[in-house]
Parts: C-alpha cells; structure tokens; sequence
C-alpha cells in the first residue's frame, strides 16, 4: 500500500469512524476512552505499509485492531463500569424498552469473548462468516462462543420468558 493522501484517509476516515467508534464502545462503556481509541486505530492506520487485498480485509483489519486496543485499554484501566450512555446507544433488540435495558445490562457482564460475537452477531448484523474473518478464527469457534454467549445469558437472566429472541 502506499502512502494515503490526506483525502484518501479522509475518505476512509468517515468511512469506518461510526463502525470503529461503537466497536471500541462495546468495550469501554465510554465515549471519551473510545475516541482516544479510534484516534489510535486510525494513527496506526495511517502509518502502515500493508497492502489490503479488499475493502472487506481492510475493515477486518481495522476491526481487529480496535478489538486489540480496546482490550489493552481494559486491561490498563483497573475499573470498568457499565454506563447509562453504552445501553442507551445500542440499538434495540426487543419491543419492550425496559427488557431491552436489561438484556444489554446482560449483555455487557458477559466475558470479552463472548460479549464481542453477540454485538457482532446480533447488534451490528454480521454473519459468522464475517465474524470469523473479522476475529481471525474459525466459524465453528465462533458459533461455539455465540451458543456459550446464549447460555451463559440465560443463566443470568433466569426464567425472563421475553429471552426466548437469544
């Protein structure tokens, strides 16, 4: 890859902001942390000589990479918390507001691991195989991460009836 111009990366800059910018949300619960975040993700960007066979493996790339940071900001910051902000950025998941609260509250205690194939797969609405790409690991694996995720997610909601959509 050569070195982008000033409008190449601009282009791609409003491209994947959003998408860059939840991802590392999903992680943080802060607004201000995933910022800082994405500001690194696109530095790296920016910088880097690597030649990208498609837009796709491009946005992989720079999915991981924001994948990698924010899980190296967590794992430097001795605290993270759940905010109001994250759960009322998620996009709805059920017709009753209130047991979509809960589920995202549920959704949010889940290990990294699972955490990211459930917003991958049900907030953001990639396939397993554009999962699988975007983690770098197998489909079967990431089924297996989505069926643990639905598991451990009943487990801690109990008997709500409104879970049946996971």
């Amino acid at each position: 890859m050569d070195k982008l111009t000033n409008e190449e990366f601009e282009i791609k800059y409003n491209m994947y902001y959003q998408s860059l910018l939840r991802l590392a949300y999903n992680y943080t619960f802060n607004t201000s942390d995933s910022e800082d975040i994405v500001q690194d993700v696109f530095i790296k960007y920016y910088k880097c000589n690597k030649s990208f066979e498609s837009d796709t493996h491009e946005k992989n790339w720079l999915m991981r990479v924001t994948i990698n940071q924010s899980i190296d900001f967590i794992k430097h910051k001795s605290k993270v918390l759940i905010s109001n902000d994250y759960i009322n950025d998620l996009p709805d998941t059920s017709d009753a507001d209130s047991k979509n609260e809960d589920l995202k509250v549920y959704v949010n205690m889940l290990d990294y691991k699972y955490r990211t194939v459930i917003i991958l797969f049900y907030y953001d609405n990639y396939s397993i195989n554009e999962i699988s790409n975007i983690l770098n690991i197998s489909e079967n694996s990431i089924k297996v991460r989505l069926n643990r995720a639905r598991v451990k997610l009943k487990e801690l909601v109990g008997d709500k009836k409104w879970l049946k959509k996971i």
